[in-house]
């Protein structure tokens, strides 16, 4: 009877986690907030800090495989990374707890390359970062400011807000 209770308020929690809604906007923050030290763990639990090249802007997204909303903005993701290969240094957070089963078998079925992934499962960075929802996408600038963040599902590829990515990728 616990397990059962157990399993029902997980996916309760997971659940409420995924969010789409349509007045979710890509908008600039009217300050932005500098972070010191990210770190990021690679799916072979390598502890890499997040480097930032003078030429690019970071697109940080966090999503999980049971995440329909993750799932639809991904490929929108790598289609503005190839757009703009040289200005974005595009990086993946996968929220999903047991990441050696899950997301083999996800970028075989969704049939994804190049994407540049990193693992979230003990909540470090999230936590760190003040993210609560999935999918949550957040834009540093060179410098590891925080310029913009996005919580829930948005359409990458909308005119408005390719405008916005063209800007910062201008202004770097």
């Amino acid at each position: 009877m616990f397990t059962r209770q157990l399993l029902i308020l997980f996916f309760c929690f997971f659940s409420n986690l995924s969010y789409s809604n349509d007045n979710n906007q890509l908008l600039l923050n009217d300050k932005s907030k500098k972070y010191q030290n990210i770190f990021l763990l690679t799916l072979n639990d390598k502890k890499e800090e997040l480097k930032v090249s003078k030429k690019e802007i970071t697109i940080m997204n966090f999503w999980a495989t049971w995440c329909p909303p993750c799932i639809k903005e991904i490929p929108q993701l790598l289609e503005i990374k190839k757009k703009y290969a040289d200005n974005i240094n595009l990086v993946f957070v996968t929220m999903d707890l047991n990441v050696d089963a899950v997301i083999p078998k996800f970028l075989k079925k969704y049939k994804f390359k190049k994407m540049k992934m990193y693992k979230d499962s003990q909540m470090q960075l999230s936590e760190q970062l003040g993210v609560k929802i999935l999918p949550t996408t957040i834009i540093f600038d060179k410098n590891i400011n925080e310029v913009s963040r996005v919580e829930g599902l948005i359409d990458w590829l909308d005119t408005k807000n390719i405008k916005v990515i063209e800007e910062l990728v201008n202004n770097i």
